[in-house]
């Protein structure tokens, strides 16, 4: 589902006890990221739950995939199936 916490959308998907939070992107974005990472941080404030961090996207630049790794998101991608 589609949740908006501290003012950022992104899908929520819980199972099996774990939240997952996503960011759904065509050309992950530096913005992308400090978004999920700035709607993590309002997630952990709010419910009080550690969510684990996805990034779905078309494309992301090796640079900020190295990035992106380094902050703990794991990211699905054409190039990381």
């Amino acid at each position: 589902e589609e949740i908006t916490i501290g003012g950022y959308q992104v899908d929520l998907l819980i199972t099996d006890g774990i939240h997952i939070l996503i960011e759904l992107t065509s050309s992950t974005k530096n913005k992308d990221v400090e978004n999920l990472l700035k709607a993590a941080s309002a997630y952990r404030e709010e419910k009080g739950i550690e969510p684990q961090l996805y990034i779905v996207t078309a494309y992301i630049s090796p640079r900020l995939y190295h990035l992106v790794k380094e902050k703990g998101i794991t990211i699905l991608s054409h190039d990381s199936m």
